[in-house]
């Protein structure tokens, strides 16, 4: 049983918010907290994503702090945060602001709304200023990056254009975009390409490293696809468009990214279109993989430790594969939304929900020895807490020694191709540094 003095390796809060900011290349986010909100930037920047503009070496970081000390909150606030928001709003590399609170600070309850719309009359701006919740003490990392979107899908103005076209537009809403190295990117444009194929066009996707503008033209859309990282915001779009709504899983794999271009044909009212591209698709991907499956995959066990979308997309791949996972590790806390990862009848598998530090050593070393597992997919944290004996492959939020230079897609058809690729190699190559 966990208790509340163990050591969480899960993420926090404000770590879903800085992922979201990192993914806006225009945006800033000013933090009523202490100092060390700006350093906690590190663990993105020039480790998770080495391609990240949070911090700057001329000082000028897009994460800002209003200096807060534990023994100064009970005194009025307004003015420390209200001079950083001045601060902020007038750079120019910024178009818009963000504004939340580590939990020390809001104590007292200052009247943050009423400090932005100061700083908004005063200033005279038209740039867009965000209050996010403070709700750091109750939530994780995934709620702190759905929550950023879902604030910006009900402040953001969007473009008002529902001008009839030959080509139908769709918003893609959700992705977790956690950093901007060429992994994601790729992820990016094999979701572009596939959702093209079917004839539409795609608008604008949430998020995905471009500027804060490129959302405004999801109010260009008429269909938006939900992803699982932020099911609000995609339904407030929807609802302020008038755009039809669908919601879908990660197109991880080939039956997974099959699965993911039917829904979207079908919202779009085109079906035959999906079994087109897909036809088309698997022509080319499914070969490739038609010795390598069987030799290397079929019949052998992973696991898997990271987000509960992650996994859930990840293990549905698995068993396409063959391959079991018997072995869970879920980075959220306990939530019935996902309790169909703990209970699989095909794997039986050990699930592990909001880890601590050290507690899950000797379950991962026991099922690795009596269910013969091979390789573990995890996130840092994971890898190094477990400090497994097999091979290991970083995938997920964070991902410290694994990065992207070149195309590394891990979602749709070419995302399939390379996830497979790199997972075996890393399997192999354990395998012949260990033989003996």
């Amino acid at each position: 049983m966990n208790s509340e003095f163990d050591v969480r390796l899960g993420l926090s809060y404000s770590l879903g918010i800085y992922l979201a900011v990192n993914a806006l290349p225009d945006c800033a986010l000013v933090v009523d907290g202490k100092d060390c909100v700006v350093q906690k930037a590190i663990q993105i920047r020039g480790n998770h994503d080495w391609s990240s503009t949070l911090l700057s070496s001329d000082g000028a970081h897009r994460i800002l702090t209003t200096h807060a000390m534990h023994e100064e909150v009970w005194k009025g606030r307004d003015d420390d945060v209200e001079r950083v928001l001045r601060y902020t709003v007038h750079r120019e590399d910024v178009t818009t602001v963000m504004l939340c609170a580590m939990r020390m600070a809001s104590v007292t309850d200052p009247p943050y709304d009423l400090i932005v719309d100061k700083v908004v009359q005063d200033t005279g701006t038209d740039k867009p200023m965000v209050l996010l919740p403070t709700r750091s003490m109750r939530e994780d990392w995934l709620s702190g990056y759905a929550d950023t979107l879902s604030q910006l899908a009900k402040e953001l103005e969007l473009v008002d254009s529902q001008v009839d076209t030959e080509r139908p537009r769709v918003a893609i809403v959700g992705y977790l975009m956690d950093r901007n190295e060429q992994d994601h990117h790729a992820n990016i444009r094999e979701l572009r390409r596939l959702v093209e194929a079917l004839g539409a066009e795609v608008v604008s996707v949430w998020l995905c490293g471009e500027p804060v503008s490129h959302l405004r033209e999801a109010g260009r859309a008429q269909l938006v696809v939900s992803l699982p990282y932020a099911r609000k915001a995609a339904k407030t779009i929807a609802r302020r468009t008038g755009a039809k709504l669908v919601e879908t899983g990660l197109p991880m794999g080939l039956e997974g990214t099959s699965q993911w271009l039917r829904q979207i044909a079908g919202a779009l009212e085109r079906p035959d279109d999906a079994e087109r591209v897909i036809e088309a698709e698997l022509r080319e991907v499914a070969p490739r993989l038609e010795g390598v499956v069987p030799m290397l995959l079929v019949n052998q066990s992973m696991a898997f430790a990271g987000d509960p979308y992650l996994m859930r997309a990840f293990i549905a791949f698995a068993h396409e594969l063959g391959v079991r996972v018997p072995f869970r590790m879920i980075f959220a806390p306990e939530d019935e939304s996902y309790h169909d990862l703990l209970e699989d009848t095909l794997d039986d598998p050990v699930a592990i929900v909001d880890p601590r530090e050290g507690q899950s050593k000797d379950a991962f070393d026991k099922i690795v020895a009596e269910r013969e597992v091979i390789l573990l997919v995890g996130n840092t944290y994971a890898i190094a807490d477990l400090k497994p004996k097999i091979a290991a492959y970083e995938l997920g939020f964070p991902s410290f020694h694994r990065h992207a230079l070149t195309e590394q897609p891990h979602l749709g058809y070419q995302g399939c191709l390379s996830l497979i690729a790199r997972m075996t190699e890393c399997s192999l190559m354990h395998r012949l540094l260990h033989s003996e």
